[in-house]
């Protein structure tokens, strides 16, 4: 396999340093190897988050002073926020300012919304619709706290971008 690699791919991804190690024993050249944690290019992510931090498409989703959570999520039944929107009740009570963006669209959108204001949420819950994928590094950076709701997810990007941002996860 290590001279397979060598010979017809110009690099090889590798998610863990355990995976490195092996391919490295296997005799795959050094050079051909990339590390990319849960296949997540953290150099790119970071240079996002600098690049468009200061922009005004982020700026303009962050009041100052007011706690900011984040859950970044296709509105599906599945992802669970009617169990997010009765935590906001709660959290609420120790911080009255706090705000809670929801970014994505789905089919469910419609429903949540209804739902929000039927639990008087609507100064607290917004509904910020899609945002380009190279966003989401800064967005996650400038919040206080990302969400994850979800009854079940197949991967962990909704964890691990966040602490790559450097923003607490609460799941």
């Amino acid at each position: 396999i290590a001279r397979f690699a060598n010979r017809i791919c110009d690099y090889l991804v590798v998610i863990s340093k355990i995976d490195e190690r092996e391919m490295l024993k296997a005799g795959v050249h050094n050079d051909k190897l990339v590390y990319m944690p849960l296949f997540i290019d953290c150099e790119d992510f970071l240079r996002k988050i600098d690049m468009y931090h200061d922009s005004a498409e982020i700026h303009r989703h962050f009041k100052k002073g007011n706690p900011t959570i984040v859950y970044l999520a296709q509105m599906i039944k599945r992802k669970g926020h009617v169990y997010l929107f009765r935590a906001l009740e709660i959290v609420r009570r120790q911080y009255p300012l706090v705000r809670l963006l929801l970014f994505g669209r789905g089919e469910y959108e419609g429903e949540l919304r209804r739902k929000a204001k039927a639990m008087g949420l609507t100064n607290y819950v917004h509904f910020m619709g899609s945002v380009p994928h190279d966003y989401v590094p800064a967005i996650l950076s400038k919040s206080d706290v990302s969400v994850i709701s979800s009854l079940s997810e197949t991967f962990g990007w909704t964890i691990v971008e966040p602490i790559l941002a450097g923003t607490p996860v609460v799941s």
